[in-house]
């Protein structure tokens, strides 16, 4: 009987241990343990309440949004930070939100009073972009409630629709994004991201300045399709230091040298 005993505890020791991939989560799950890295966290407001957003990922690449009461959320200061990783339990999931659809998740974690994030050591290193091709935006594949990466070389900056670069007066940003195969997408930031791209690109010497836009949406203007900003959630990463940057860099520095030597000869 004592065995029994003993191994009727371990067993319900490893189920505690047990974690589940963020894609398998669903408001059937039994087990809802995850492990995630937090790639953003960013506050929302109604008319009702105000809340903390985080969107999360796991070592997978499975991103879920995560819905926080804000008196809640800043409980854990030294846990909820982008960039970390966390064991996370005890949270509702319910249908994924209406409007703007951050990740591709069918539903999203409600935060409870009994949630608990617990810090724990890094599982990647990994960005998880998740680019898609100017050519799908420009053709409208994707609908205008569904967010995305895009990576590629800044050409114009300027504060009118037609990116001229003239007085910038904080308002808004309008800029143009060229891919390796040459395809352009013209880019509108609203005046919550002025400021912080403003002094990041005046920090940027190079002639070659790689934009990666995260979580990023289509928009239509006169009939145009051009990209902006999802909520306050979107983030504009000029000359990140990675992989995708590197390589995009690499690409147009030899357009450049094979377009000098052309004019040379």
């Amino acid at each position: 009987m004592a065995t029994n005993i003993h191994s009727s505890g371990k067993k319900k020791s490893d189920r505690r241990d047990i974690f589940v991939d963020v894609s398998e989560l669903n408001p059937m799950s039994i087990v809802r343990r995850i492990k995630v890295k937090i790639l953003r966290i960013f506050e929302s407001c109604t008319l009702f309440y105000e809340t903390l957003e985080l969107i999360l990922v796991d070592a997978k690449g499975h991103k879920i949004r995560a819905i926080i009461p804000r008196d809640v959320g800043y409980r854990f200061p030294k846990t909820l930070i982008e960039g970390n990783w966390m064991a996370l339990k005890h949270y509702d999931i319910v249908p994924s939100s209406i409007g703007i659809r951050l990740t591709t998740h069918e539903y999203e974690i409600q935060w409870l009073s009994s949630t608990i994030p617990s810090k724990i050591k890094s599982l990647s290193s990994g960005d998880y972009f998740s680019f898609v091709s100017f050519e799908a935006i420009n053709n409208g594949f994707f609908d205008l409630d569904i967010s995305y990466d895009l990576i590629g070389r800044v050409l114009s900056v300027g504060s009118d629709a037609e990116g001229n670069t003239i007085n910038i007066d904080g308002k808004e940003i309008y800029f143009e994004l060229e891919n390796d195969n040459c395809e352009r997408l013209r880019c509108r930031l609203p005046w919550f991201y002025v400021s912080k791209f403003l002094a990041e690109w005046s920090q940027c010497n190079d002639d070659i300045i790689i934009c990666i836009f995260r979580f990023a949406r289509t928009e239509i203007s006169e009939g145009t399709r051009r990209v902006t900003a999802s909520y306050t959630c979107s983030q504009i990463l000029l000359n990140h230091s990675c992989h995708d940057v590197t390589k995009m860099r690499g690409i147009f520095v030899n357009k450049n040298h094979r377009q000098m030597s052309h004019i040379q000869l």
